[in-house]
């Protein structure tokens, strides 16, 4: 059984063989063995749309490579919306150039499935394929029927499965996946139990409620509808890329975004964001010195003083 949690943010992946259920291997998709975090969720095509890299290296081989090369970040969040029913649903690249959102979907199921086989079959006898595997995507719990129906689509489209209806493709709620976890290494739950999962993930913030109908098996009876919103921790990187285009004022700051400085500029925040600690009260410093490779027509400073006399 392999587990792919397919996440706004970040991707990762798990995997345990029928007969050590018990030994869980995580992994990083493109990481190095042992690498259990997970990596960024970026995918990068050339500018003919012809698959690069994914995650972390994505990210750097767009800031060091070609500016019309495509790379896509926070394309989840398109799953959900109206258009993602239609074959005509696009994503939409840091250069402002768009792609199918299956193909780009797709592209990113694959390259985890071929990563997580070349790791299962390292010291296996005789190559276990994909589709004799059981496979378990993470899905938001307040998707759509028809945002799951596409992810159904994408994962055959990758590979996973022989057809998009498989029983060998498992599409699980993301807090109620969260909420086995729990009960199997914190909550100790006993029958009659009720509990709330808030999942805040990159994209979304699920909520699902549950009573416990026994424990032994574990079967859950649902309280309440799950509900949630798009209301993830993207929304702090929307809010600092709008800092960012405050400061900047009239230099250009759209153009800006579309090129690797910005890029390199979101990766460090993203680290400094993931650091954060509200228990401690040390200042936290970000280099700000892409934006001065875009503009050059002044200095930081100058630009810090006419962001704070025209903002307070």
């Amino acid at each position: 059984m392999v587990g792919i949690d397919f996440g706004t943010s970040r991707t990762g992946y798990a995997y345990a063989f029928p007969s050590h259920e018990d030994t869980i291997v995580c992994k990083q998709p493109g990481g190095a063995p042992g690498d259990t975090s997970k990596t960024s969720t970026a995918i990068l095509f050339d500018k003919h749309g012809i698959f690069k890299s994914f995650g972390n290296r994505a990210r750097r081989d767009y800031a060091d490579g070609d500016l019309s090369n495509l790379l896509f970040t926070e394309y989840k969040m398109n799953l959900n919306q109206a258009q993602a029913l239609l074959n005509t649903a696009t994503a939409t690249a840091s250069n402002g150039k768009t792609l199918p959102l299956m193909k780009v979907i797709a592209a990113t199921l694959r390259f985890v499935k071929d990563d997580a086989m070349e790791n299962i079959n390292k010291n296996q006898p005789l190559n276990i394929k994909a589709e004799e595997c059981k496979w378990v995507v993470t899905v938001p719990a307040i998707w759509s029927d028809g945002a799951k129906g596409f992810m159904r689509r994408a994962a055959f489209e990758a590979g996973l499965v022989t057809s998009e209806n498989s029983s060998k493709l498992i599409l699980a709620l993301e807090p109620e996946a969260a909420c086995i976890a729990s009960e199997k290494d914190v909550m100790h739950l006993q029958a009659g139990h009720r509990f709330m999962i808030l999942d805040c993930g990159g994209g979304t913030v699920d909520i699902t409620m549950h009573q416990a109908a026994s424990v032994s098996p574990l079967k859950l009876d649902e309280i309440e509808t799950p509900s949630g919103g798009p209301w993830g921790s993207t929304k702090v990187d929307a809010s600092f890329s709008a800092f960012v285009s405050d400061l900047m004022d009239w230099r250009k700051p759209t153009e800006f975004k579309r090129t690797p400085h910005f890029v390199e500029m979101m990766e460090a925040w993203e680290t400094l964001k993931l650091g954060y600690d509200p228990a401690e009260d040390n200042d936290r410093s970000l280099s700000m010195s892409e934006i001065l490779e875009f503009v050059d027509d002044m200095k930081m400073k100058d630009m810090v003083d006419t962001y704070n006399s025209r903002s307070g």
